[in-house]
């Protein structure tokens, strides 16, 4: 059994690519017509020498020829000579090997994803791209023959296999139609066995993934559980269908980001509703199961434009806002966050300069992400929030007794502005795609969403049930 010390705990970790920064590439890729596959290397831990000395236990049918003579099998160990799957820092030393071999080889890694690279081909000012995740190449090049010429320069560094057009990456399926010029991420399969495993493959479907009245009719996670309701959640693993739903909310399906956020909130002492509301999200799954994202070379421009907007003290327990945004590229979600704030705001305006804050973030981080990825930006990302009293706020430097207690980080907003990094533009609210991510809607209001975030709506006919 291998033990490590609290010191080795770094050397075991290794970065993986941000699902962000595929569907960045997934965007591109649609809207320019790009070349988009993917390569895997064979038995890749196998190839990565050990830093430091591993020893193991000799298995049991190891062939005793090979052992020692005079001594028992346990007095004898074996040491290893390279990384093995189940080893611990496999990850962090197949990181660390590839890493130096895609560098020494031309290669430049993007300061804002740690698993993206990029080279130029002989005469080119194009890059190509490579996407690692653990051991699948993710790649993207402008042209055929730029494709062709990346993939046998990884093949001469790694012992790869070749595995085509890309259409299934980090769990996402993607499906692309060339001639139509759109790209699709999906879960389907995945959504298919969550329903399959919980008996809701012919379940009656819901048009909404929480009723509208969720925020109000939801118990306190802080409420003791009563004798019945202990008996009822005795064997509902909750987290365990939380954590699945989490992967397609943060896959593929903005859709129901807020419903799962809300829910996340009582994992440590859920109540019979809030396993019925997780069923909730499982019946409009299964009405909606082939939705996904559509990223498209019609869409208008590949510039990324970003919504933000904001609930007030909806939270029971704490009186504290939710925060939403989405960040859109060539048509489709490329990142989207709902999220509880960490303050208790005073106002609605105050909850919003919060939210814009957290958005003004993502927007300069992305603006650095597409700029690596060859996107040129033609000003300010664009911010849409539908309310006006926090964009003044944010525009103007004055202190007020309303707002001088807000602390100096909820203020960075203001200096994206100053700087030229992102600008701010006034929506109506029904046209802000952000409200979705930060309270349950209305049916009605609900289905003008999905499109919105590049969801268009695929959904089963259940005529026969």
């Amino acid at each position: 059994m291998q033990s490590l010390s609290l010191d080795d705990g770094p050397k075991t970790t290794s970065p993986v690519a941000s699902v962000i920064t595929l569907r960045a590439m997934a965007a591109i890729a649609a809207h320019t017509d790009c070349e988009f596959q993917q390569m895997d290397v064979k038995t890749a831990f196998l190839h990565v020498p050990l830093s430091q000395p591993v020893y193991l236990d000799i298995p049991s049918g190891f062939p005793s020829l090979k052992l020692l003579p005079g001594r028992s099998r346990r007095e004898q160990c074996l040491r290893l000579k390279r990384a093995v799957y189940g080893l611990q820092e496999a990850p962090a030393s197949w990181y660390n090997h590839c890493t130096g071999i895609l560098i020494s080889n031309g290669f430049t890694r993007s300061d804002n994803d740690h698993c993206l690279f990029w080279i130029c081909p002989p005469g080119s000012s194009l890059r190509c791209y490579v996407l690692i995740y653990v051991d699948d190449f993710t790649l993207m090049a402008r042209s055929v023959e730029h494709m062709s010429w990346l993939k046998a320069l990884l093949a001469s560094l790694f012992d790869l296999k070749d595995l085509g057009a890309a259409n299934q990456v980090l769990g996402l399926e993607i499906v692309r139609d060339r001639e139509a010029g759109t790209l699709k991420i999906t879960q389907r399969k995945y959504i298919r066995q969550l329903l399959e495993e919980y008996h809701m493959l012919d379940c009656r479907p819901l048009d909404t993934p929480m009723f509208s009245n969720a925020g109000s009719s939801l118990p306190s996670h802080t409420t003791p559980l009563t004798d019945d309701k202990k008996t009822f959640m005795r064997d509902k693993d909750y987290r365990h269908l939380l954590g699945c739903l989490n992967w397609v909310g943060l896959g593929s399906r903005p859709d129901i980001s807020y419903p799962l956020a809300k829910l996340g909130q009582a994992q440590s002492n859920p109540h019979p509703e809030h396993w019925h509301a997780l069923i909730h999200i499982l019946r409009y799954l299964s009405k909606t199961v082939d939705m996904g994202l559509v990223y498209s070379r019609l869409s208008e421009d590949l510039q990324p434009r970003l919504y933000t907007d904001s609930s007030f003290a909806d939270c029971p327990d704490t009186r504290k806002s939710h925060s939403g945004y989405v960040a859109l590229l060539a048509g489709a979600a490329i990142a989207y966050s709902s999220r509880k704030q960490d303050i208790v705001t005073t106002s609605l305006s105050e909850s919003e300069y919060v939210a814009m804050g957290l958005a003004g973030k993502q927007a300069k981080w992305i603006s650095r992400l597409l700029t690596d990825l060859s996107v040129k930006l033609d000003g300010p990302v664009r911010i849409y929030a539908d309310n006006q009293s926090s964009m003044l706020l944010a525009t103007s430097d004055k202190l007020s007794s309303r707002t001088r207690h807000l602390d100096v980080q909820y203020h960075f907003v203001r200096e994206l502005i100053k700087h030229g990094i992102c600008r701010f533009t006034w929506v109506p609210t029904k046209l802000n795609v952000a409200d979705v991510l930060t309270k349950p809607l209305g049916a009605t209001l609900f289905r003008t969403m999905p499109p919105m975030l590049g969801l268009p709506w695929v959904c089963r006919d259940y005529s026969a049930l």
